[in-house]
């Protein structure tokens, strides 16, 4: 359930249409029997990313064919988006800005490995899809047009935006009680990157987003005692730049080397605000807290 809600909070970031919402949480559904099935052996275990990629991909364009949405990347993008790995590239430039080169060179390569293996499914199963769909769309040409398309409401944003924090408390294994601070830590992140992103820019709105999660995770673990990336994490998980960095893959898997070459750049500067945010956030409360002191 939780990566099903997961999927419909995202695909609204997204801002598809209203049907798009509920062929995002189906594969969402996808995703979680996949990747839990495949991760039970160990045979499977290493390639579960591109095989979800793969059969969510799939799925996608073959009903975009089918329905006549059009929506296939965006859908696959919300059923996959669970996997991607943008935390784990914005924490190994945070190590690799702290110099713990080590540990921040190895989650960099982990996470570009992922990022490759999720745009290699989607590459495969664009085609397999859109094959098949072909097919399909002429067996059961009443199904074209049969899914909604009207646009999301006003408020489905800001639902996706308590829904989506509540889906990360269970699939990050939190405690219930702390669902209530990952909510607030992930709305914080998620309107300050939006507003500020608007009127001063994707890299500062991204860079003052996670300096709020950070800043505040800090000072609310010090007041509860508790572990400051019990929130911290949810609320980089709403910023991170996982769905930038899938689609420069797939542009260069497809060949788009230019778009492909943007698109990653872009993801750097991104994943740049990002850490810089992180530490800066550190800074500020330890230097507010030795002054208490």
């Amino acid at each position: 359930m939780a990566f099903v809600l997961a999927s419909a909070a995202i695909a609204c970031f997204l801002k598809v249409r209203a049907g798009d919402v509920l062929v995002a949480s189906m594969l969402g559904l996808v995703t979680a029997v996949t990747a839990i099935t495949a991760s039970r052996w160990e045979s499977t275990r290493h390639v579960t990313e591109p095989f979800a990629a793969f059969i969510v991909t799939t799925l996608a364009f073959t009903l975009d064919k089918v329905l006549g949405t059009r929506t296939g990347y965006a859908t696959s993008l919300a059923g996959l988006a669970v996997l991607l790995p943008g935390l784990t590239f914005t924490v190994a430039l945070t190590e690799l800005s702290t110099r713990h080169l080590a540990s921040g060179t190895a989650r960099l390569s982990g996470a570009i490995v992922t990022f490759l293996g999720l745009g290699f499914g989607l590459a495969l199963g664009a085609k397999a899809g859109a094959a098949a769909g072909v097919v399909l769309a002429d067996l059961l040409p009443m199904m074209h047009g049969a899914l909604s398309r009207a646009l999301l409401p006003g408020w489905a944003e800001w639902t996706a935006l308590l829904v989506a924090p509540l889906a990360f408390t269970v699939l990050l294994s939190a405690r219930p009680k702390d669902a209530p601070y990952i909510v607030v830590a992930c709305a914080a992140a998620y309107v300050t990157s939006k507003f500020a992103g608007a009127a001063v820019g994707e890299e500062l709105g991204a860079f003052l987003g996670a300096f709020v999660v950070s800043a505040g995770s800090n000072v609310l673990a010090r007041t509860r005692r508790r572990v400051a990336m019990v929130t911290q994490v949810p609320g980089l998980l709403i910023l991170v730049p996982g769905s930038i960095g899938f689609r420069s893959m797939t542009s260069l898997l497809g060949q788009e080397v230019e778009t492909g070459i943007q698109t990653g750049f872009r993801v750097a500067i991104v994943g740049i605000s990002l850490a810089a945010g992180i530490l800066a956030g550190n800074v500020v409360t330890r230097a507010t807290n030795g002054v208490r002191s």
